[in-house]
């Protein structure tokens, strides 16, 4: 995970600086333009980055998880009666 935390903290603050920058007119035409271009690469990069060295999930869509945030809500429903 942490191979892919720097990447996603780059790329999520290069795209919260462009889009405060270019909404308060701070940051030259150029630069918005440039910066417009550069991020679907930036944002596919991050999301290969991701999906190649992520931590992929032990559950299964057969065995009902579909979700995996809140591991509590699952150890829930396995204790409810059926």
């Amino acid at each position: 995970m942490e191979k892919i935390q720097n990447i996603i903290i780059f790329t999520t603050s290069y795209l919260v600086f462009y889009v405060v920058g270019a909404q308060l007119g701070v940051l030259p035409e150029k630069l918005i333009i440039a910066m417009f271009a550069t991020s679907p690469f930036l944002v596919g990069f991050m999301a290969f980055k991701i999906l190649k060295d992520g931590i992929a999930s032990e559950l299964n869509w057969e065995d009902g998880y579909w979700y995996e945030d809140k591991p509590q809500m699952m150890s829930a429903r396995q204790s409810s009666p059926q």
